[in-house]
């Protein structure tokens, strides 16, 4: 198996993650960071089953986002086979849901929108794409629920669908389908990766925060706790116990920093607030020097 596009964890998810440690999230904002943890761990899930069961030889291509004909379509995940290209729409949910044409209602008459729906716009726009850009694949689509506690009544659909129990049988078919792979279907995986489209036009935002606005001060890289204990040379957590080397710590700040405010500069003064007034200018500065690269000017300099 090869993967030629690893999974990344949502940029959202990682910048709602680090404002969750800084300020209280609005219960809009905490409730879809929740969801959007959830989704990812089931994701996740589903990759750590595929590395362990599928041995034979097939590409494998996660989060795939293309634009065919003005419109975008995204894939949870891609397996290119020797016979047939297989796409996934992996859902984390659980509970007792009751499947509907249009949606899926919950034990307690929620309607959320039925994945089926999203399954068969992606595949269309998926084959769509390969008539666009060159030879044609047999495409088989499910939809898979990986949660050991999701129950689905009333489903009609079952081909489509793949339930907890069948995640595993249904990937180790794959092993017999796997005929060695061939140029063409090398050829077109290196294409899907070059069509992804980076920029979602489907992402989400968070409620507008400020450098003002967040907490600011060193924390802990395992458990994200204020609590900490500086030496010269190292941090060390007084909630989970975790130490690190000061350097390692003062560098995560800054890449957090970055995440946060992509559009402002990087400067020592900069850093030097953003964790607090907790360690010198000098010890920033070190760490700015030698794993950063310096723009500007000396009284302007700034680092990328």
């Amino acid at each position: 198996m090869k993967i030629m596009k690893e999974r990344t964890m949502p940029h959202l998810l990682r910048v709602m993650q680090q404002l969750n440690k800084r300020q209280a999230l609005t219960n809009e904002d905490r409730q879809y960071m929740v969801n959007l943890e959830k989704g990812y761990q089931g994701e996740c899930y589903f990759d750590n089953v595929l590395k362990e069961v599928v041995k034979g030889d097939v590409v494998v291509l996660n989060d795939l986002l293309l634009s065919v004909n003005r419109t975008h379509t995204q894939i949870d995940s891609l397996i290119i086979t020797g016979s047939t290209i297989y796409l996934y729409e992996i859902k984390n949910y659980d509970g007792e849901f009751v499947n509907k044409s249009d949606h899926l209602l919950t034990k307690t008459g929620h309607e959320i929108s039925n994945p089926l729906i999203q399954l068969s716009r992606s595949t269309t726009l998926f084959k769509q794409h390969l008539r666009n850009s060159g030879p044609s694949f047999p495409v088989e689509a499910f939809v898979v629920y990986v949660h050991p506690s999701f129950v689905l009544h009333e489903s009609t659909l079952g081909s489509k669908l793949l339930m907890p129990s069948q995640v595993r049988s249904h990937l180790a078919e794959l092993n017999r389908r796997s005929s060695h792979l061939k140029k063409k279907h090398n050829d077109l995986a290196s294409k899907l990766v070059l069509a992804h489209v980076e920029d979602n036009p489907f992402k989400q935002t968070v409620t507008p925060y400020t450098v003002e606005s967040v907490k600011r001060g060193l924390t802990c890289l395992s458990c994200g706790s204020f609590d900490l204990i500086l030496t010269r040379r190292s941090s060390f957590c007084s909630t989970c116990q975790y130490k690190s080397l000061l350097p390692d710590s003062i560098d995560a700040h800054i890449k957090e920093f970055k995440l946060l405010f992509p559009d402002d500069r990087v400067t020592r003064h900069t850093i030097v607030e953003w964790c607090g007034g907790k360690v010198s200018d000098r010890v920033v500065w070190t760490v700015l020097k030698t794993r950063y690269n310096p723009k500007g000017s000396k009284r302007t300099r700034y680092y990328i």
